[in-house]
């Protein structure tokens, strides 16, 4: 009897309490150590058996409990209730809910790594569970699930949860995605199995035999696909077209290159309108609006910052800072109001309606005068404004201090002594702060010190004021570069601030933008860079006089650089020839025009005049929290995104065989014949026939004969002569003509010899539609 296809015929009598065990007890095992491979990266070895024999154990019990009790429905009852009470006790029980934590906290790192996010990590709880409450408990949730799944009256519910946990596990890159999904299907089959065999007669060593031999079958196919699927170079394009193409529904696209040098070359170029601004009243400086900032930096591009500096000893510093009237977008307005309570002028608010129309919504747009926001949700307490908003709404509305360009730098010494709780969690932010936007490589460092703080004309010993720092950065820019919308490309190279200011000497505002950056991080001022869009000051006015929204477009798109000020926070900077009044007054930078100035004698602000010097991260007010984050949204997105991949496959493969049934069927002959041509030759390439050439089809009939032997050489010759005859004859084919070469090129597709390899199976079935 074949082992694999064991007669269904034998349903006559009752199996044995054994083997009625068995058959329910094995695809629950398989499901289960499916489920403990996803996990293996939350769990240590020695817990990850504990959890797996508890399972075995578990689904053991409920096998025999099914098979004692005379309703199937009791027993699938008392699983789901055992799963249950299993779940319930984790999160009750301390030592099993802080292992749970662990486990969540290692789901939220993957997140936060891979989707650059920055979801808070439950504090004290760390990345790995060495809990034994929790791996018998979770031992127990998986028994009693796989078990409820096993002995299912159907299976298609098992391979859905099958194709959902692998296909989460693969984006997270956790566990062992590969034996996981091995096992898995493995359960399934079983499953599927053991569901034909209940009820019949055969006896516990066929069923072993049977089902032993299934799995082993598994097994030898995951070592073939380990051994010869190799990746596939068109895969990684496909997934970051469909990402792409996802994002620009949810998103849409501009030409800001969200800090990428090498695509930051084109950023100027576009006609469209991206943001439309109608400001209440008219400002007092021009309007920078905020969307990407990037605070890390490998040679090539800015990332949005690295989740894993918000945990450690800065653990639930953010929702810290805002219960005690900090929150990062907003610093500057907190900061103005704190004046303001002290004793200082109010600041003037403005209300300003945004319409997002062709900018990339992933960001909300606002000045770092932000003071409240209005219909959009974003997150405020991180260094970029993110949307988090399904599909981001294109208007909201903002309120912004109307900071005077005198105040830009504004005095805040007084803060110093202050005891409010503003004054407390600005200090605690500033050392965060100086812990991590001081970065530099040490090539850019090297670079910067030989074009931008050269020894001999800046004394590095000496103290400078920040503005000092300003003024020497912008002037050696200026001298040392160009600015133009059309700047060469930047390819890569071992220091991007030697190659701009060494070889390329021009560049638009994020060039200038990055190497300014740069440059204050390595002189010792925090710093990051920033891209948006800017509304001149007198623009924004004459709409507000005509009573119109300003319309900007990629012509307006900017970078620049802020920089970190105790006391007031984030102030921008422009570092960009032409644009540098228009931030900063002059009367508080020194000239520009000064060449090689080491600012001894720049007393514009001097050591006491802003509030936080302070080293010591360690103080009595830093924060100590004990939240716990809500993933849900991002499981949701997770799932959707494997799910909208594996769609975006299928879709592509319909289109493209629409595309080509349609052009075959058309009625003009100079669509559907080059249509059949090409289709014929592409399955003569798919079909490992390297003797074919296009040019000189006739060529291969030998080689035609030894892989379609199932095809008369005759019939191929026929159909190629008709090809020829319309393409060089230049006669219309005629109707039974058409049937033929239809039919024929039907047959070779249906007579193409089987792949060779999973890869060839999936290029022909995916890739080229065949």
């Amino acid at each position: 009897m074949d082992f694999v296809t064991l007669t269904s015929t034998e349903h006559i009598a009752s199996n044995s309490r054994v083997v009625a065990v068995f058959l329910s007890v094995a695809p629950a095992v398989l499901l289960s150590a499916g489920f403990c491979c996803t996990i293996a990266w939350c769990l240590s070895v020695t817990y990850m058996g504990v959890m797996l024999a508890v399972a075995a154990g578990v689904a053991v019990a409920l096998s025999v409990l099914d098979v004692s009790l005379a309703s199937k429905k009791t027993s699938l009852w008392i699983a789901l209730a055992a799963a249950s009470v299993a779940l319930l006790c984790a999160l009750l029980v301390p030592s099993a809910r802080w292992g749970f934590y662990a486990c969540t906290n290692a789901v939220i790192a993957r997140v936060n790594s891979i989707c650059e996010l920055y979801i808070p990590l439950v504090a004290d709880a760390g990345l790995l569970c060495e809990s034994v409450p929790l791996a018998v408990l979770a031992g127990m949730f998986a028994g009693s699930l796989a078990w409820l799944f096993a002995n299912l009256s159907v299976s298609w519910p098992t391979l859905l949860i099958i194709v959902i946990c692998g296909s989460a596990s693969m984006e997270l890159q956790a566990g062992d995605s590969a034996i996981s999904m091995t096992l898995g299907v493995a359960g399934w089959l079983v499953q599927c199995r053991a569901g034909e065999l209940r009820g019949s007669t055969v006896g516990l060593p066929q069923v072993l035999f049977g089902l032993g031999g299934l799995c082993a079958a598994c097994g030898v196919l995951f070592a073939l696909i380990v051994a010869l699927v190799q990746p596939l170079p068109e895969v990684p394009a496909l997934s970051a077209s469909a990402v792409k193409a996802v994002q620009n529904v949810r998103f849409g696209d501009d030409s800001l290159p969200e800090g990428d040098l090498s695509q930051a070359a084109d950023m100027n170029e576009g006609e469209s309108t991206t943001l439309s601004l109608a400001a209440s009243k008219t400002l007092g400086d021009d309007l920078l609006m905020k969307g990407f900032v990037g605070t890390t930096f490998d040679g090539m591009s800015w990332g949005r910052g690295d989740w894993m500096s918000y945990e450690g000893e800065w653990s639930g510093m953010r929702e810290w800072l805002r219960q005690n009237g900090l929150t990062v977008a907003e610093q500057r307005a907190a900061f103005d109001t704190e004046t303001e309570r002290e004793g200082g002028e109010p600041v003037e608010a403005v209300e300003i309606s945004v319409n997002a129309s062709g900018a990339n919504r992933r960001y909300t747009y606002a000045p770092y005068t932000l003071r409240s926001l209005s219909g959009a949700d974003a997150m405020l307490t991180g260094s970029t404004m993110l949307s988090m908003d399904l599909l981001p709404s294109k208007a909201y509305r903002v309120i912004v201090d109307n900071v005077p360009v005198d105040d830009v730098i504004a005095d805040s010494s007084w803060l110093a002594s202050s005891k409010s709780d503003y004054a407390k969690s600005e200090r605690v932010y500033a050392a965060f702060v100086r812990d991590n936007y001081l970065d530099v490589r040490e090539e850019e460092r090297d670079a910067i010190d030989a074009y931008l703080f050269s020894s001999d004309s800046w004394d590095a010993g000496a103290t400078v004021s920040d503005t000092a720092v300003i003024s020497r950065v912008r002037t050696m820019l200026a001298s040392l570069a160009g600015q133009t919308d059309n700047p060469p490309t930047y390819t890569g190279a071992t220091s991007f601030v030697a190659w701009f200011l060494g070889t390329a000497h021009e560049g638009n505002s994020a060039y200038f933008a990055t190497a300014a950056t740069l440059a204050f991080r390595s002189a010792g001022i925090p710093a990051r860079y920033v891209e948006g869009y800017r509304a001149a000051d007198d623009q924004l006015a004459a709409a507000v006089g005509a009573g119109v929204a300003l319309n900007l477009t990629a012509a307006d798109a900017h970078a620049w650089t802020e920089i970190y000020l105790d006391g007031q926070g984030w102030t921008p900077v422009e570092v960009t020839p032409g644009y540098y009044s228009q931030t900063l007054d002059a009367d508080k930078i020194i000239d520009v025009g000064e060449a090689w100035s080491n600012g001894a004698n720049d007393k514009t602000l001097d050591a006491g005049s802003v509030a936080g010097q302070a080293e010591d991260k360690h103080r009595e007010d830093e924060p100590v929290m004990h939240n716990i984050p809500v993933v849900a949204k991002v499981g949701v997105g997770l799932i959707g995104t494997a799910i909208a991949a594996l769609l975006a496959l299928f879709a592509r493969r319909f289109v493209l065989r629409a595309r080509r049934t349609r052009a075959i069927e058309s009625d003009e002959q100079d669509i559907c014949v080059p249509a059949l041509y090409g289709y014929l030759a592409l399955v003569m390439n798919q079909s490992g026939l390297d003797a074919f050439d296009e040019t000189k089809p006739l060529d291969c009939l030998d080689a035609f004969a030894a892989v379609f032997p199932q095809i008369d050489p005759w019939e191929y010759r026929r159909a190629i002569r008709l090809h020829q005859a319309y393409a060089f004859g230049g006669r219309q084919l005629k109707p039974n003509e058409l049937r033929t070469l239809r039919r024929f090129t039907e047959r070779l597709h249906r007579s193409m010899p089987a792949p060779q390899t999973v890869i060839e199976r999936f290029r022909r079935y995916m890739l080229h539609a065949l």
